[in-house]
């Protein structure tokens, strides 16, 4: 339908926390979610990925990857991500919007922070903070309405970026 943006939040390619788990830290690991996301993506002209969580790191990852779920992808939202160095380096598709946003409900992720020690799946095996994540994305970190570690289905891009 024209003009109609699809916002995709799919299930992980995990089995963790109830199937919402991702898993990206390797280059066939990120092969594998990619497909499930490209899967969600395949029936729709224009996507939004709104990613929460772990889920929101595995968007980070897509866009600073440069993926534009071959040219659908309007833009990423990164919701309260674990701010891991899937970032690193950062070079977005032409045209991918990106917005990230932050409840500050984790309250661990410091720069060298263990993910293993919290059970989260991250790059790296260890946090950069949300100062050098958002850095390394390129974006301002927006405040979350949200006040604990919950998605925010209100963010105004996944109507606006239409």
């Amino acid at each position: 339908v024209e003009g109609v943006v699809a916002v995709l939040s799919p299930d992980g390619n995990g089995s963790g926390w109830g199937g919402r788990q991702w898993l990206y830290d390797t280059d066939a690991r990120y092969a594998d979610a990619l497909s499930v996301v490209r899967r969600s993506a395949a029936p729709c002209r224009r996507v939004i990925v709104h990613g929460f969580s772990n889920g929101a790191a595995l968007a980070a990852k897509l866009y600073c990857r440069g993926e534009t779920l071959r040219g659908a992808l309007v833009g990423v939202v990164i919701d309260d991500p674990v701010p891991d160095h899937g970032v690193e380096p950062c070079a977005p598709g032409a045209g991918v919007k990106v917005a990230l946003y932050w409840t500050g409900a984790l309250t661990e992720p410091v720069t060298g922070w263990s993910c293993k020690a919290a059970d989260w799946t991250c790059e790296g095996g260890t946090t950069i903070g949300i100062a050098a994540y958002a850095a390394a994305v390129g974006v301002a970190v927006q405040p979350s309405p949200q006040h604990t570690h919950q998605p925010d289905r209100s963010a105004p891009e996944l109507l606006s970026w239409w």
